[in-house]
């Protein structure tokens, strides 16, 4: 008998302990209201990309932050490179060579042909 009593009283505090379990998850589970955001008129726009193809267009412009793609032309294997950024893609006769890069600071970046040695275009970033 004393087995059975020890179970009853075993089985109460399940019970109670699961109400309050049950009970704390209802209280935790209060949900804010969704959190609304507003467009600031202070903080600009990114620029919208600016692409070109090289050595047709010959120069391209752009803002410190703007998306660049730059697609070189070539009638001969080569690697087109910006060597002051460090990149650089290969080209030749129907395999077309795209660099596209964020615009760092301001400045002069030119775009050349490395196994020609030769210049076809370049980057301009100016604010």
């Amino acid at each position: 008998m004393p087995i059975r009593g020890l179970l009853i009283v075993m089985a109460l505090l399940v019970v109670i302990l699961s109400g309050v379990s049950t009970s704390q998850r209802a209280v935790n589970t209060k949900t804010d209201p969704p959190a609304t955001t507003t467009a600031r008129s202070d903080v600009p726009k990114p620029s919208p990309p600016t692409s070109a193809t090289l050595p047709a267009d010959g120069k391209v412009s752009a803002k410190p932050g703007q998306t660049v793609k730059l697609t070189v032309r070539s009638d001969t294997p080569d690697v087109a490179a910006i060597p002051k950024l460090g990149l650089s893609t290969p080209v030749g006769p129907g395999v077309a060579g795209e660099i596209t890069l964020v615009a760092p600071s301001s400045g002069r970046f030119k775009v050349e042909l490395q196994i020609a040695r030769r210049s076809v275009g370049e980057l301009v970033v100016d604010n």
